[in-house]
């Protein structure tokens, strides 16, 4: 009795060792047909054809990225930092001061060659 019952638990443990490897050869196999080769030529019913150009074939959901998850909302940095009415005080929270030293800096350059006179000059108040 104890060795018909463990030579059961043998077979079914074959079995399901076999069912499983048969499952992963048919998902291999179901990735590789579904991954088309370079240069194949597929043909249309209405006789379209189409060559695989590319074989970077991403199969499933795309991961979700740079996905805002939190409500936008003015932070305490941004409230004590920008004055009610005072436009530059919340530019100056996107753009920084060297930033807008640069554009100056490049703008300055490109004036001086356009009109050909070395002392031209702006502000950050200008701009």
């Amino acid at each position: 009795m104890l060795l018909k019952k463990w030579l059961l638990l043998i077979v079914t443990k074959v079995l399901l060792h076999r069912l499983h490897q048969k499952e992963i050869f048919l998902k291999k196999l179901k990735l590789d047909f579904m991954t088309p080769i370079l240069g194949t030529v597929f043909t249309c019913k209405d006789e379209t054809k189409w060559e695989v150009s590319s074989s970077n074939i991403l199969i499933g959901r795309a991961a979700s990225h740079n996905v805002m998850k939190v409500a936008p909302v003015t932070t305490s940095y941004a409230k004590r930092r920008v004055i009610q009415g005072d436009a530059i005080a919340a530019f100056s929270l996107f753009i920084e001061k060297f930033i807008i030293d640069t554009i100056i800096e490049c703008t300055q350059v490109e004036a001086r060659f356009k009109t050909g006179k070395a002392d031209w000059s702006t502000s950050i108040e200008e701009t």
